[in-house]
């Protein structure tokens, strides 16, 4: 079952998202993404796959309502995105795939007409 504090809840990769949502209803609330899959959904594949569905749209999509997520590296190396400690042994410790990202990101940056459809669909999704 989900760990629930304040406004926040805390669900392992394997609970299914109408789990969550079924926890969350007593507090009035319920994960931002709906897919059609929910029922049968796990929370790993929801957020893996950026989620959405009809009653969410893009705004409340798994990206928009994640705050943070702990990961494990397929070499079982464990990291938190809500500790800046982690980000810095993140680029030290799994060097290669930090590289990557920034690579990637610097491809990105690199084409304009990329950054304008990127940013165009980012504004979309936050109006």
């Amino acid at each position: 079952m989900p760990k629930i504090t304040g406004t926040r809840c805390g669900v392992e990769p394997a609970v299914i998202g109408s789990y969550v949502n079924h926890a969350l209803k007593p507090y009035g609330r319920k994960i931002g993404p709906d897919p059609a899959s929910i029922t049968a959904a796990m929370m790993g594949g929801i957020l893996s796959n950026n989620a959405s569905g009809m009653c969410c749209g893009v705004v409340q999509n798994s990206y928009h309502t994640l705050k943070s997520m702990t990961f494990v590296l397929p070499n079982g190396m464990v990291f938190n995105s809500e500790k800046e400690e982690d980000h810095k042994r993140f680029e030290t410790e799994a060097a290669e795939i930090a590289n990557e990202i920034k690579n990637l990101r610097q491809e990105i940056l690199n084409d304009p007409e990329l950054v304008t459809r990127i940013r165009k669909k980012i504004n979309r999704r936050t109006r």
